[in-house]
């Protein structure tokens, strides 16, 4: 039986055939870092305030480009709303 690094080496090939086995490592290993990549949640680079007619909200930038607002700014940015404070015809 010629094994395929026997037949390589007769043809005269350099290197070697792989069996597969190192191909499919290959490919785990780089689905798993996708999948681990894809699984990172973001994180805050950068807080900045924002001033909204004497409101300030905090605006978190995430490591994604992403610009968030917590839950607590987005109330108190509703309760300003609702308040009637923001209408410039009073």
């Amino acid at each position: 039986m010629i094994s395929i690094d026997n037949a390589q080496n007769e043809i005269g090939l350099a290197g070697h055939i792989d069996d597969g086995k190192e191909w499919a490592s290959g490919l785990l290993k780089k689905a798993d870092e996708q999948i681990q990549q894809e699984e990172k949640l973001p994180t805050v680079i950068e807080e900045e305030a924002v001033d909204i007619e004497g409101t300030q909200i905090t605006v978190k930038v995430l490591d994604t480009g992403q610009r968030v607002i917590d839950a607590q700014n987005i109330q108190q940015l509703f309760n300003w709303l609702e308040s009637g404070e923001n209408n410039n015809d009073q």
